[in-house]
């Protein structure tokens, strides 16, 4: 009888470890399934900072090269606008210098004028 019950509880302690085996087992295959998952995750983390570290200096360089091209711009827009006052000033003077000279043009056909009507009436 005692043979019987320790036979049995063998035969139950040895489906135990079976059982235990076959737990453990999946428990390993679970486990580097994880491992695997978490690699490929890893894996792709990695890229997308990649592409995002890429992605920000593409930025970064477009956004230094449209500064410098705004201050190009800002230094040309101003140099066309310091020629532009100078033209103005020029024009200003030649328009001053033309006023000038049509006075003076108008005094010197006003004198001639005179002096034409003096020399007729002198004449007649």
């Amino acid at each position: 009888h005692d043979i019987d019950r320790i036979t049995s509880e063998r035969d139950t302690f040895h489906l135990r470890v079976q059982k235990m085996s076959a737990d453990l087992s999946l428990l390993h295959s679970s486990r580097d399934k994880k491992d695997a998952t978490n690699k490929e995750l890893e894996l792709t983390l990695e890229e997308e900072r990649r592409l995002h570290q890429n992605a920000l200096e593409t930025i970064q360089d477009e956004a230094h090269n449209a500064t410098l091209k705004n201050a190009c711009l800002t230094q040309r827009v101003d140099n066309l606008t310091s020629a532009l006052e100078a033209m103005q000033s020029a024009q200003k003077a030649k328009d001053g210098e033309s006023k000038d000279l049509k006075s003076t043009l108008e005094e010197e056909r006003k004198v001639h004028n005179d002096a034409l009507r003096t020399l007729e009436t002198e004449i007649r």
